[in-house]
């Protein structure tokens, strides 16, 4: 995954910390002229909403894969 953010947004740097404090693999880059970006493979999604979704998404993903009785 690759984060993209502008440095003046408050919300790129919460996303990034809840990214580390869900021990996922990505890089982050800050560039003054994006908007809030975060690539995912071939999906791509823009805005704090869309990212925050798919966030809640994986943190269910990674829930549900750690309480399995697989």
């Amino acid at each position: 995954m690759k984060l993209y953010y502008n440095s003046q947004s408050d919300a790129g740097v919460e996303i990034r910390e809840r990214m580390k404090s869900m021990s996922l693999a990505f890089t982050a880059e800050m560039i003054p002229e994006h908007l809030l970006k975060l690539e995912d493979g071939k999906e791509v999604f823009q805005g704090e909403n869309a990212i925050a979704k798919h966030l809640d998404q994986i943190a269910g993903e990674l829930h549900n894969w750690y309480y399995c009785n697989c």
